[in-house]
């Protein structure tokens, strides 16, 4: 029986970059990388000093990420700001959201998954993060779940317009500012054999 490929669960966002090359892909498969893009995405555009003081880390440490995902395409420089005796640029994501192209490409699907397990290796670190910091407290404990079941791409279909209106609350708080600073992670994937 042949599997149906519903079009509104895989056809990218019209505002998303289409990621097509394995270049792009081993750039976002670093779990640094992926944080950078979390900050843009959230705060808006930033120089390396400012993604370092966002991320608690040092500058030195995300320079190569930074680099990588500009040479990659997925970054654009916005601006230069005079520091000091120096410029230094401003980067911004190079679209509001990030997808990914489908094919038939091994290499591809390699770095997909590497993807994939980044996302979800920084969402169980968030997870543990919090756990422990409400452990005690009175406040109740951060989500997690898992379903498995039969969908049908109508189903489908609207799990996406579900993401999509996630996605837009997710934007509209990191324009406010207000509230608690929130990890949303998913994953929707076909289990048959």
């Amino acid at each position: 029986m042949p599997r149906h490929r519903h079009p509104s669960l895989l056809s990218p966002p019209p505002d998303a970059f289409v990621v097509r090359t394995p270049a792009q892909l081993q750039a976002l498969a670093s779990a640094a990388a992926l944080e950078i893009i979390g900050v843009l995405r959230s705060e808006g555009p930033g120089s390396v000093a400012d993604l370092a003081r966002s991320l608690g880390r040092s500058s030195h440490s995300l320079h190569y990420h930074v680099r990588r995902l500009w040479r990659a395409g997925l970054l654009v420089k916005t601006d230069q700001r005079r520091k000091a005796n120096r410029y230094e640029a401003v980067y911004d994501l190079v679209a509001p959201r990030i997808a990914f192209q489908e094919g038939k490409d091994r290499k591809v699907f390699t770095y997909r998954v590497k993807v994939a397990r980044t996302i979800l290796r920084l969402a169980e670190r968030e997870y543990r993060q919090a756990v422990y910091r409400q452990a005690g407290r009175n406040h109740p404990l951060p989500v997690a779940s898992r379903y498995k079941g039969w969908l049908t791409p109508r189903d489908l279909a609207r799990i996406r317009r579900h993401t999509r209106a996630i996605d837009r609350l997710f934007r509209l708080g990191n324009r406010r500012r207000k509230g608690k600073r929130c990890s949303f992670t998913f994953v929707v994937a076909d289990v048959e054999p």
